[in-house]
């Protein structure tokens, strides 16, 4: 088995078919197999995951019910896959025309690799203007994600990210104290472990982004909780908080641009927004941290 693709999965009937349908249509001339890891679905699930048993070869399901999280999802994928490259995917999102072939190949070359999100394909625009500020592009970012809180290790999201099986287990996976921002993390304990990181443009992932005021208020807010979470856990070998002055600044900009909302786009811009400087604060108040911190 040359690849193993894991799926972390947790009541996700409305959108795992469209993966798997995108998966069903991935072609390579190496042997490889699809992991789906259910978390404790109370959905159609499982179900959904079983008419697939014989349309994708070598796919199988596996049950990971001791705790809740995508971390200890793909950890449990990882000890249960036939190879040594491991692919993660994640089962709201698709993945694009030669995938699979690109982060193979990829793996036979490099421990740690990753691919671009496409925004358009499964996103209307004012959704994809939420999540970037008011602007709308094709990709999430052009090649690898970067964080200010450590600037020198930049990630792949979790939905596009490829590893050798070596280099997982040497940092013990994925944490899984954390419900967000595992990649990040995970990443940067590679490269902290010697491993590079590797870009690969040919490996798209069709990214959904939240569709409701509610989930980008909500998305927001837990990453932004886990951004003072991981400054706290690093603050001690250089992660540098952003000055209180610039935080504040921050609360009346928001305030203000609740009188420039013109449009739907302009709402859920804010409602990030708002999302972002609420979980802000909580995750400081939960760490006592008298300061910002930025993104």
């Amino acid at each position: 088995m040359k690849l193993s693709v894991v799926i972390p999965c947790f009541n996700v009937s409305d959108t795992l078919g469209a993966q798997l349908d995108a998966l069903v249509q991935q072609q390579w001339d190496k042997l490889w197999e699809t992991i789906i890891v259910d978390n404790g679905s109370t959905d159609r699930t499982l179900e959904i995951a079983r008419d697939y048993m014989e349309r994708l070869p070598h796919l199988r399901i596996i049950e990971a019910y001791e705790r809740k999280g995508a971390a200890y999802a793909r950890n449990q994928g990882v000890s249960a896959a036939a190879s040594e490259s491991i692919a993660f995917c994640d089962a709201d999102d698709e993945v694009a025309s030669g995938w699979v072939a690109a982060m193979g190949t990829a793996l036979a070359k490099y421990d740690l690799v990753g691919g671009g999100c496409e925004l358009k394909k499964l996103n209307p625009s004012w959704v994809i203007k939420s999540r970037l500020g008011g602007q709308e592009r094709e990709m999430l970012a052009d090649g690898l994600l970067h964080s200010k809180l450590s600037p020198d290790y930049p990630y792949t999201a979790s939905c596009n990210l490829g590893v050798k099986r070596e280099v997982h287990e040497k940092i013990g996976g994925f944490d899984e104290t954390l419900f967000t921002c595992e990649d990040f993390e995970y990443c940067r304990q590679a490269q902290l472990q010697g491993s590079g990181i590797k870009y690969i443009p040919e490996a798209i992932v069709h990214y959904r982004l939240r569709h409701s005021l509610v989930g980008i208020y909500k998305q927001a807010y837990s990453y932004a909780h886990c951004q003072v979470f991981l400054y706290e856990r690093y603050k001690a070998i250089g992660m540098s908080p952003r000055p209180l002055s610039k935080s504040v600044m921050a609360w009346r900009l928001l305030i203000k641009g609740l009188l420039q909302i013109r449009s739907k786009a302009d709402l859920a811009v804010w409602f990030f927004s708002f999302g972002w400087r609420v979980g802000h604060e909580a995750g400081k108040k939960q760490y006592l941290i008298h300061a910002g911190i930025d993104q």
